[in-house]
């Protein structure tokens, strides 16, 4: 069997990436290394403030240093055989690539908006989901299947996927909007911060699904550790998305968070990148309250930097956010449901004002 380090390197070129080592303990850290069919997928952690601040040299320059850091890894990561787009619907490595080729096309696409490109990509995969399940009924009746999985993704590439942009682009943020689906990454955070049984466990998923629902009551601050906060003060301050830098900041991330198969498809290809509409909205959440405890009306790019470390530390890169839904069936079914109400996906088209 091949060893990791004779593989082909798959460094990112869809946007540029920098970091720098500072000393021995910090050889292999921020680098990420998940082994793929056509070779090792190398990432970084946007925890390491030198990444997030575009220090050093790019990733490509560092060939060399990462293959070396390749060979004395102990912290390869290898993708299942088949990976799952939703429920048990498999897909094997050649049908998933043009996947999350369309993906990253949708959000590095800077013409137009990134929240536009994210909705894009949640309808991209509800079409995937329902061409391979017409696909899989014409199989079992014997029949030529009337659409495909690869034609489909391959017409859509034809014109960039220029449909499905434009279908996101007449998208509107609901009249009423819901951000239940952030009660479950904030009660993480709660139960990283503190010990909770199993019943203090499931009153505070209630209890901060209420308090989200309603987009008003008092919560514990589990972001920043501070003193408790009120909800709906903290959605008062203003998400500034057209701050200098900042779209370009959240676009490097989210792109990468898919390039280093960290949510997509760790988590089921669906629900991975449904978790990723979820992070983007609590990193907005993140920010607010990094701006709000500094007396700020709308936030910066450093909240928002600091808003992305933390979502790096709490639940993608270095945590293990999926034992959350491990411990109760319920989270799990509460956050699927969630996940397929149409006015969730819209949420990611938050007005500026």
């Amino acid at each position: 069997m091949q060893s990791d380090a004779d593989l082909p390197l798959l460094l990112p070129d869809h946007v540029v990436f920098t970091c720098q080592q500072s000393g021995a303990c910090c050889r292999e850290f921020p680098y990420h290394f998940v082994r793929t069919p056509d070779g090792v997928a190398v990432g970084v952690s946007f925890a390491c403030t030198a990444v997030r601040a575009h220090q050093g040299a790019t990733l490509p320059a560092r060939r060399d240093d990462v293959r070396a850091l390749l060979a004395g890894s102990t912290r390869v990561e290898r993708l299942p055989e088949r990976l799952t787009l939703f429920g048990a619907v498999d897909l094997d490595w050649s049908a998933y690539q043009p996947i999350e080729a369309a993906l990253l096309d949708l959000l590095t696409n800077v013409e137009r908006p990134l929240p536009v490109g994210l909705l894009a990509g949640s309808a991209l995969l509800s079409l995937c989901v329902g061409l391979t399940q017409i696909e899989a009924r014409a199989r079992r009746a014997g029949q030529a299947p009337p659409a495909t999985l690869e034609q489909g993704l391959a017409e859509l590439r034809v014109t960039r996927y220029r449909r499905l942009l434009d279908i996101a682009a007449t998208a509107r943020y609901p009249r009423r909007p819901s951000l239940t689906y952030l009660a479950p990454p904030y009660t993480w955070l709660q139960l990283t911060r503190r010990r909770l049984s199993r019943p203090a466990l499931l009153l505070s998923v209630y209890g901060n699904y209420f308090r989200f629902r309603r987009a008003r009551g008092r919560l514990p601050d589990a972001i920043g550790g501070g003193p408790p906060f009120e909800l709906e003060s903290v959605l008062g301050v203003r998400f500034d998305g057209g701050t200098a830098g900042v779209e370009p900041f959240l676009r490097e991330y989210w792109s990468h968070v898919v390039f280093r198969k960290t949510l997509t498809p760790m988590h089921g290809i669906f629900r991975g990148y449904q978790t990723l509409l979820a992070l983007y909205s609590f990193t907005k959440l993140a920010a607010r309250l990094h701006a709000w405890r500094a007396g700020r009306p709308a936030t910066a790019l450093a909240d928002v930097e600091e808003a992305v470390g933390l979502v790096e530390r709490a639940f993608v890169l270095h945590a293990r956010y999926t034992d959350l839904f491990r411990l109760t069936p319920i989270v799990t079914v509460l956050a699927d449901r969630l996940y397929q109400q149409p006015s969730f996906v819209r949420t990611a088209l938050e007005p500026e004002g």
